[in-house]
Formats: C-alpha cells, sequence, structure tokens
C-alpha cells in the first residue's frame, strides 16, 4: 500500500522539487504505473484542491488536487499537459496591448 502520495500543482519550490501542473501530472501519472506493475494500493492525497489551507499551509498546501476546488480536472490522466493551456490567448492580449 502505497499511503498518501501526491505532488502539488502550485506554490514555493522546495530544493528541487518544483510546485506545477506539468510535474503534478508526471508524478502521479508515474506512480499510477509503478503501483500497477507491482499491484499496490494506493492514495493519492488530495482529490480536490483546498484554498482555505492556504492560510495555515501556504498555497502549496492548497493545490494537491487532481481537481480544482471548482471540482474541474486540474490535468487530464492521459494525453499531453499544458502548465497554461490558454497561453495562445494571453500572448494574443499581451502583443495588443503594447
Amino acid at each position: 500500500m502505497i499511503g498518501e502520495s501526491g505532488w502539488p500543482s502550485a506554490g514555493r519550490q522546495r530544493g528541487l522539487a518544483v510546485p506545477s501542473v506539468v510535474n503534478e501530472a508526471k508524478f502521479i501519472r508515474g506512480m499510477i504505473q509503478v503501483a500497477k506493475r507491482h499491484n499496490f494500493d494506493y492514495n493519492i492525497v488530495e482529490a480536490f484542491n483546498q484554498p482555505w489551507k492556504s492560510e495555515l499551509e501556504g498555497v502549496v498546501g492548497a493545490n494537491w488536487g487532481l481537481f480544482s476546488a471548482d471540482r474541474k480536472p486540474v490535468f487530464p490522466l492521459t494525453g499531453p499537459v499544458l502548465e497554461t493551456p490558454n497561453w495562445p490567448w494571453r500572448l494574443a492580449a499581451a502583443y495588443c496591448s503594447v
């Protein structure tokens, strides 16, 4: 059994551990593959991001969920993962505002 396991999608970096959506997806996908290969049961922390934890644990403590606080997936379990999926629109808006 793999107890509590997860990776934050946002927050302060600690050493070489960089919180990000892409890194969370890599970690969770990899951990699931290892668990399946070895027939381990596992528990992913957390199901949902919990914004209220920011006051107690900082931004990183609030962003361990597979789903956002409004119940949307933080990243897909398969396929490509982008840190900022709407980046083309942000680029266009920045370019137009210059």
